[in-house]
């Protein structure tokens, strides 16, 4: 399982999809950890490691963690290896299914599985100024949908601490 994961984390197209993932605020390193254990708990086989299960397992772990649900960002990507948009609703609820819908995972857990399994994947930390929880109610839904990931959006903050190749910006 561990080859798998590792694999499956250095496909070109989700070392795409984590690029542009700039702030990291859609796979953080809690975020990517949260994916294996989704994978483990619906006791996926190997041949199961695959960028479909990807997306729905991320797309499970947003939903759990996140106070904005970025569902488009991961679609844009997503969308390549689903029919349709019913499709990965309904692959991401198969998941939920099999994981026999426990998808909560501790911080702890997120933290053991990144010290038995070592991947350059782990160091995608947040920027403190993206963690905790933000609920400013008062942002309107053309900011909420700038600050989406894949929306060529990089915080000002994000931007000015590492280079701007880094940055991985859509056009």
């Amino acid at each position: 399982m561990r080859r798998a994961f590792h694999k499956l984390l250095d496909d070109r197209a989700i070392e795409i999809f984590l690029q542009h993932d700039g702030c990291k605020r859609v796979s953080d390193k809690y975020l990517l950890a949260m994916v294996l254990v989704y994978f483990s708990r619906a006791g996926l086989s190997i041949a199961e490691y695959n960028i479909r299960n990807f997306y729905a397992a991320l797309f499970l772990a947003n939903q759990m963690e996140e106070d904005i649900p970025f569902y488009y960002s991961i679609f844009l990507f997503a969308d390549w290896y689903f029919s349709s948009e019913e499709d990965f609703k309904e692959a991401t609820k198969t998941l939920f299914r099999r994981m026999r819908f426990r998808a909560w995972v501790s911080r702890e857990e997120c933290r053991h599985v990144m010290k038995k399994l070592s991947h350059r994947g782990w160091r995608r930390k947040r920027m403190d100024h993206h963690g905790l929880a933000h609920r400013d109610f008062r942002m309107t839904t053309e900011e909420c949908t700038a600050m989406e990931p894949g929306s060529g959006y990089v915080c000002d903050q994000c931007s000015r601490s590492r280079p701007r190749s880094w940055c991985c910006i859509m056009q």
